[in-house]
């Protein structure tokens, strides 16, 4: 199985310092795709369709004590599919 992966990190938030609020969640989206292949590591025979899927993670809360942060509906997963790499998280 090969493993393709393409993901970006937004840091939304400025910097502060320990036992001080965050002042947005930091967020990690990653899309991945696997596929099967014929025979051994170095065959380029793709058999059967790709299989799509992403991780979504939010944290917050201070450097002392950080939360996973639920403010948007849908993170803090990994799913089948893709999800949108955007900075506003957008299509």
């Amino acid at each position: 199985m090969e493993t393709r992966s393409l993901s970006r990190f937004f840091s939304l938030s400025r910097f502060f310092s320990p036992g001080q609020s965050v002042s947005a969640p930091e967020r990690y989206r990653t899309n991945f795709q696997e596929y099967a292949v014929l025979g051994d590591r170095t065959s380029n025979t793709v058999v059967g369709a790709p299989f799509p899927y992403y991780v979504a993670v939010s944290c917050g809360g201070t450097l002392d004590a950080p939360a996973v942060d639920k403010t948007v509906a849908g993170d803090n997963v990994a799913k089948q599919g893709v999800i949108p790499l955007t900075w506003n998280l957008q299509n």
